[in-house]
């Protein structure tokens, strides 16, 4: 049993393309603790970005969001820690979602994302509540 949970946890990293190095969530709901849990059985984990100056560099985020002004208020502050080389993820409810009602999509993420400097590269199913977009720094996708 154990086995098959981690097949998928790693399945949905590599889904992810997440190679190496700290993986950062944030705004995880708490239905994601048993993912996180199996992730930090294998990878750092981290649940802030790194400070500037700080050796360990964030090379793949995860950030969770329910709404758009929750968007607004969590994507500008980490925009300037997002290189050219980091997987960013922003994940949202899917509008199929029994346990979560949004005001954000797919195509409303992307509107939202484009102003701060991020372009669209890739979208996949979390699991039945949540999807993410991965955001690359524009020019770079």
């Amino acid at each position: 049993m154990a086995r098959e949970k981690d097949d998928s946890m790693d399945a949905l990293l590599k889904k992810m393309n997440y190679k190496l190095g700290p993986i950062v969530v944030l705004g995880a709901p708490k239905e994601f603790g048993p993912i996180l849990d199996g992730w930090k059985a294998e990878v750092e984990v981290l649940q802030k970005l790194p400070a500037a100056g700080n050796e360990k560099k964030a090379v793949f985020i995860l950030v969770f969001t329910a709404s758009e002004a929750e968007v607004m208020s969590k994507i500008p502050s980490l925009a300037a820690g997002i290189g050219p080389s980091t997987v960013f993820w922003v994940a949202f409810p899917k509008k199929t979602s029994p346990k979560y009602s949004s005001d954000i999509n797919r195509d409303v993420l992307w509107k939202l994302m484009e102003p701060l400097g991020f372009s669209p590269n890739r979208n996949v199913a979390i699991d039945e509540d949540w999807s993410a977009l991965r955001f690359a720094v524009k020019g770079r996708v």
